[in-house]
């Protein structure tokens, strides 16, 4: 029904567009976190301690960093290969 180029472009398209949710989500879910945060701590000094919502926004944004180079990292490489194929095909 689709061609591998149809099927590559659909699963690029679904990477990125999963990617975009996620960042949304990031920024949404850690703002509030920061807002709980400043509302439940005494000590808001930031002097030697690490605030909890520091390190959830490092592990969340590695993991976001990982998918986006997946979705954008080489996606013009995947498409100009997917249209070589689709080329010499013809």
């Amino acid at each position: 029904m689709y061609s591998n180029r149809d099927k590559g472009l659909r699963k690029l398209a679904r990477q990125i567009a999963n990617f975009q949710r996620n960042l949304v989500a990031y920024f949404i879910v850690n703002g509030i976190l920061w807002v709980l945060w400043w509302f439940t701590t005494n000590d808001r000094s930031l002097r030697g301690n690490t605030p909890w919502p520091a390190w959830v926004m490092l592990a969340w944004g590695l993991s976001l960093l990982f998918q986006f180079f997946e979705a954008w990292g080489n996606s013009q490489e995947k498409l100009v290969n997917k249209q070589n194929e689709t080329s010499s095909k013809d």
